[in-house]
């Protein structure tokens, strides 16, 4: 625009000079030349001087009109560059109200947004609350289930005992399987001394109504370790029912001879209490009925000699050493003739055991 402004003027000012220099010239003072064929040196003089008046001003104005111009230049270049201040001003202070608004439409915008690490407290809140309740519903799953695990077994265990009560130390129970109260109808008055107890036939019995027991629901809430303790019993039972067995178990009037320190004494003799009790369960071997006395006596795995050191127990258990040393010879006749019964008995009541400790201790299906 400047540029163009001063093309502008510079052409105006030509054409001004130009104008100037082709003025014409003032003729009134310039002598007449036709009127004399000779003119005066008086003449000539003014005439000269008059051209070089005419010339004089001339140049004077064109100065004057190179004045005007400079001065119209001036104050147009003033002009422009006051409009350029006052155009800059605006257009400073229009920028600057931009920026404001700008800023007040982020702020504005921003105010309400959440900072970024109070989202992320958000988060880790919600998956702590998250994995809180989903603990607590497990928590409460479980609790659940094991109240019912717990009803379950209350329900079904008592019938493991009542299976197992032909092997009892104490009264064992009458029944058509015993050949003790056959005779007398399953009454327990007067029993025949001579009869046995324990029968081929009752732990044939015993064992069938133990794997129904086992196949049905109970077999579904026992615990490994009464799982264990189950196929031991059922193993010897099975032994028991073999063909040509001959239990090794006392008459009626035999079981005055058995209480609670004799039996303990008999399974120390036999070994039972020094090694694993379920490995000792599953290597005993039952008498054959047509094997003499001597040869039926010579199956039995028991360690009898009391005098052989005790090499499976800890050295520190003193005490089960003094007793096989305190052991007398009728204990170790007793540990003999009723090896089966003592073996039958102990693993029945090893079962017990671990089903009363199931619902005691509430141990859960894998324990």
């Amino acid at each position: 625009m400047l540029a163009r402004r001063a093309r502008l003027g510079a052409t105006v000012a030509c054409l001004l000079a130009c104008v100037v220099h082709a003025a014409p010239p003032n003729l009134s003072a310039a002598p007449d030349v036709s009127s004399t064929s000779k003119p005066s040196p008086q003449g000539l003089a003014n005439s000269t001087e008059a051209l070089a008046r005419q010339k004089l001003e001339a140049e004077i104005a064109g100065l004057e009109l190179a004045n005007a111009k400079s001065r119209i230049e001036m104050e147009k270049l003033r002009a422009e560059v006051d409009d350029l201040k006052s155009n800059g001003d605006s257009k400073s202070a229009l920028e600057k109200a931009k920026l404001k608004a700008e800023k007040s439409k982020i702020d504005a915008e921003t105010r309400d947004v959440v900072p970024w690490w109070m989202g992320m407290a958000g988060i880790a809140a919600a998956a702590i609350a998250g994995y809180l309740g989903l603990t607590q519903n497990a928590r409460e799953r479980l609790q659940a289930f094991d109240a019912m695990l717990l009803e379950k077994r209350l329900e079904v265990y008592p019938d493991f005992f009542r299976e197992t009560a032909p092997f009892a130390v104490f009264f064992p129970p009458p029944g058509q399987d015993n050949q003790a109260f056959a005779s007398i109808g399953g009454e327990r008055s007067s029993p025949d001394p001579s009869a046995k107890f324990i029968s081929t036939e009752v732990c044939r019995s015993a064992g069938d109504r133990l794997r129904a027991l086992y196949y049905g629901p109970a077999g579904a809430v026992m615990t490994s370790r009464s799982l264990k303790r189950y196929f031991a019993l059922q193993r010897l039972l099975t032994g028991a029912c073999a063909q040509g067995v001959t239990l090794r178990v006392p008459n009626a009037g035999q079981y005055a001879e058995l209480d609670d320190r004799e039996l303990d004494a008999c399974r120390t003799v036999l070994g039972i209490q020094q090694k694993n009790e379920i490995d000792r369960c599953y290597e005993h071997r039952f008498a054959s009925s047509s094997a003499s006395p001597a040869t039926a006596a010579a199956t039995s795995t028991a360690p009898i000699d009391t005098s052989a050191e005790d090499t499976l127990q800890p050295a520190r258990d003193s005490k089960s050493k003094k007793r096989r040393q305190a052991i007398g010879d009728e204990t170790l006749e007793n540990a003999r003739r009723f090896e089966d019964f003592v073996m039958l008995q102990f693993a029945a009541s090893r079962l017990r055991t671990e089903l009363i400790r199931d619902m005691g201790a509430r141990r859960p299906i894998k324990a």
